[in-house]
C-alpha cells in the first residue's frame, strides 16, 4: 500500500481518476494496466484485500506489487523505455496475446476531437491494440488536458471504450463526444 506521503504526492486529478478506476475492479478480475502517468497509480490505491491478476509492463505497477500480496503480477517482457516507464518490445505482443483479460485500463497521449485515442509510437500502438482485442471491457484514463490533442497514431476510438475516466475540468465537448459514441464518462472524485 502507498504511504500517506506517497498518496499525498500524487497530483489530485490523477489520484481521483485512479481511485475511480479501482472502484471498477472486482475480486478475481484479470486486468491489463497500461503504461501511463495516471494508470501507474491504480495498484497503489487498490484496497489490499482485493484479489486480482494484473498483466502489465508498467514499472510503477511492478514496484508497487511488493506491498500488495493479493495481487498476482504477470510482467510483460521487453526492453525498458524510460519515456513511458515501461518494458516493451516485439516479444511483448506474443506474450500478451496468450491472455484473456477482463478489464483493460488504458492510457493515451491525447484524445482527438474526432474521438481517436492516440499514442506516440508504433510499438505502443501495437501493444495497446492487442490489449484492447484481448479484453472484455475497456477503460480510458484521460485527464481533460489531453482532450483535443493528437499524436502519431490512433490505437482506438472513444466508441470502443466502456468508459472514459477523466477529471472535473472535463469539457462539454468531451462529454458530447462520449455521449454520441455511447461511452460513459466517469469523473474521478
Amino acid at each position: 500500500k502507498l504511504s500517506n506521503s506517497q498518496i499525498s504526492s500524487i497530483p489530485l486529478t490523477m489520484k481521483r481518476q485512479s481511485r475511480a478506476a479501482t472502484e471498477l475492479i472486482s475480486d478475481g478480475d484479470t486486468l491489463f494496466i497500461d503504461a501511463g502517468t495516471t494508470t501507474m497509480h491504480i495498484l497503489g490505491l487498490l484496497p489490499a484485500e482485493r484479489h486480482v491478476t494484473i498483466i502489465t509492463g508498467n514499472l510503477h505497477i511492478i514496484s508497487q506489487s511488493f506491498s500488495k500480496p493479493n495481487a498476482e503480477i504477470i510482467v510483460l517482457p521487453g526492453t525498458v523505455n524510460r519515456r513511458t516507464n515501461s518494458v516493451a518490445d516485439i516479444s511483448t505482443m506474443e506474450f500478451l496475446g496468450r491472455y484473456h483479460i477482463a478489464k483493460a485500463f488504458m492510457a493515451t497521449t491525447g484524445l482527438s476531437q474526432d474521438g481517436k485515442v492516440n499514442v506516440r509510437s508504433y510499438l505502443e500502438y501495437e501493444i495497446k491494440r492487442l490489449a484492447m482485442q484481448q479484453s472484455e471491457q475497456h477503460y480510458l484514463l484521460c485527464d481533460s488536458g489531453k482532450y483535443g490533442a493528437s499524436a502519431l497514431m490512433s490505437y482506438s476510438e472513444v466508441s470502443e471504450m466502456d468508459a472514459v475516466i477523466t477529471d472535473s475540468a472535463c469539457s462539454t465537448e468531451l462529454y458530447a463526444l462520449c455521449e454520441n459514441a455511447g461511452t460513459k464518462v466517469i469523473i474521478g472524485q
